[in-house]
């Protein structure tokens, strides 16, 4: 049982992230609006891994977890170094 409230934590810390990247995405301006759209969708699909994976102990999802984080990191970076590229 141990276990099972370890991964409940993890979905709890990442519905903080989610409300952290909504609260941080609601100033975006409007000529961004993909990106704004693309993260708030990449962050909803990671919570929903992680609840998938919470009952289902998956490689590929576990994969795609990873990929979702990388992928929020991407575009929160871009985001905020758009000057960069």
């Amino acid at each position: 049982m141990k276990n099972s409230n370890n991964e409940f934590i993890i979905a709890s810390k990442s519905k903080s992230l989610l409300k952290l990247i909504y609260g941080i995405t609601m100033n975006v301006p409007k000529r961004d609006y993909f990106i704004k759209d693309k993260i708030n969708n990449i962050s909803f699909d990671l919570l929903k891994n992680i609840y998938y994976l919470n009952n289902n102990k998956n490689i590929e999802v576990l994969n795609s977890i990873k990929t979702d984080i990388s992928l929020i990191d991407f575009f929160l970076f871009y985001e905020f170094h758009q000057t960069d590229f």
